[in-house]
């Protein structure tokens, strides 16, 4: 199993474990329903990413790895604390951006 895709499938379980966390707090419908939206984002990548677990190490994902290892603490952070659902939003938008670069090397990889 490759080590690194399996920490970005643990990282986005618990990215989506966050915002339900995050959700139940949410005050309209709007910001419910906008932190939901995002939850399935989320889990569309876990599930994609699950079927490439076995694809071969190489240094191009672990360094994409890394790289998104760095914005991941942060991401975790502004769903606890951010007050602009919007913000946050954008945030993840980022985050899902980057680890769709990691799916896409790890599809690439296993054609």
């Amino acid at each position: 199993m490759n080590k690194d895709l399996e920490k970005t499938h643990k990282n986005l379980l618990q990215v989506h474990a966050s915002l339900f966390k995050r959700a139940k707090k949410a005050t309209t419908r709007e910001e419910f329903q906008a932190l939901t939206n995002e939850m399935q984002e989320v889990l569309h990548r876990v599930n994609v990413l699950q079927r490439q677990l076995f694809v071969q190490s190489t240094a191009a994902i672990t360094q994409r790895v890394e790289a998104l290892a760095q914005i991941e603490a942060s991401v975790k952070q502004k769903i606890k604390e951010a007050e602009s659902t919007q913000k946050l939003l954008q945030d993840l938008t980022r985050y899902l951006a980057k680890v769709d670069e990691i799916i896409d090397l790890a599809k690439s990889l296993a054609a």
